[in-house]
């Protein structure tokens, strides 16, 4: 299976009744559903573990991008950069922000080309949202200046190492994320604490208290209790991440010299924490509908670049305005990942690719 959330329920169970469970019964006698104090310890271990000073719990990563747009002041007549090759969610923030969107390509690690971007800051964008696609941190963004405002859509990529922070870092709490909750939160992360401030009242309908509007906001509090299961879920990430990375290791390995098959490319190893594996398949149907039939689930993150997207045609970008991420696009295959795979499973998803790639029984390592 790709999902793995029954599979963490089974393996937590007794540590979930104490740490969760329990505590959310605790909560509802105390009558403490939004804006509690499990918020407050959660954010603050989540600042710890993405080396934030600051972090603010909101109700998506959607809404942790559209939020970070609103603090900075961006908006109508603004043009905010990023890549084609993200989750919809991406673009969907900065079309609601009223900004307005332009791309530029990606490289072979599916991150923002940093050739590309030369060419595109000389339409002076007024912000960039590069993407830490596959929870690899993006580098080259010394080239923006200090100037630029840059949002991280950290989405896929809690707890990788990363030369240099946004000025805001926006997370996803989704239930299949590295961190998760049970249902949909997110979390934005900052040193500026006027930002921090900002986003506080932003989040809250622009209200300190239950009478006093300080500015024009927004329902996307992160509830208490989501926050809980939050803590529970970043409690685990040092291991999520280290099994996470053995995986990978292990694919790279077995994986490696397979006619028609394109591993990913590789960075530094602290940099990388493996929400997805992503590999590029010259026969991607017919591999993946082989996989289907020996019981092994795949994705495609993404299929369709944003540009070419039917909500995005008015802004007039043709096939092959991108072609790296279109190239991309048409051969990525998502395979199982999660920390909860057995060795057994792994050399089946590598046996299972060998066999159709090849037609030989494979070495593993």
């Amino acid at each position: 299976p790709y999902s793995y959330l029954p599979l963490e329920y089974a393996h937590f169970r007794d540590r979930i009744q104490v740490e969760v469970l329990d505590r959310i019964a605790a909560e509802a006698e105390r009558g403490h559903f939004t804006i509690g104090p499990a918020i407050a310890e959660f954010e603050a271990a989540f600042a710890q573990a993405t080396g934030y000073a600051y972090a603010v719990g909101v109700n998506s990563g959607t809404d942790a991008l559209f939020l970070s747009l609103k603090a900075m002041r961006i908006g109508r007549s603004h043009h905010v950069l990023t890549v084609p090759n993200t989750f919809m969610a991406t673009m969907g923030a900065i079309v609601a922000a009223g900004a307005y969107p332009a791309f530029c390509d990606v490289g072979p690690d599916y991150l923002m080309d940093t050739k590309s971007m030369s060419i595109t800051l000389a339409h002076s964008p007024d912000a960039v949202i590069p993407v830490e696609l596959t929870g690899r941190s993006v580098s080259g963004l010394d080239q923006f200046g200090p100037a630029l405002p840059i949002v991280l859509d950290s989405a896929q990529a809690v707890g990788a190492k990363r030369q240099r922070k946004g000025i805001l870092g926006c997370y996803s709490l989704h239930p299949l994320k590295n961190v998760h909750v049970w249902g949909d939160g997110g979390v934005v992360c900052t040193d500026d604490y006027g930002l921090y401030k900002d986003l506080k009242l932003l989040r809250n309908h622009g209200s300190p208290d239950r009478d006093t509007t300080l500015m024009p906001g927004h329902n996307s509090r992160l509830d208490n209790i989501q926050a809980i299961v939050g803590l529970f879920s970043l409690s685990n990430l040092e291991w999520v991440t280290a099994r996470r990375r053995a995986n990978a290791a292990f694919y790279d390995r077995n994986l490696t010299g397979i006619e028609g098959i394109t591993l990913p490319v590789r960075g530094e190893s602290d940099a990388e924490v493996f929400h997805t594996y992503v590999i590029q398949a010259e026969d991607r149907k017919g591999l993946m509908a082989a996989m289907d039939r020996m019981g092994i689930e795949c994705k495609i993150h993404y299929p369709i670049p944003l540009h070419l997207q039917p909500a995005y045609q008015y802004l007039g970008y043709e096939p092959g305005a991108f072609p790296v991420a279109e190239s991309q696009a048409k051969r990525i295959l998502s395979l199982p990942i999660h920390e909860y795979l057995t060795m057994d499973q792994l050399e089946y998803v590598v046996s299972a690719i060998h066999r159709y790639s090849t037609g030989t029984t494979n070495h593993l390592h």
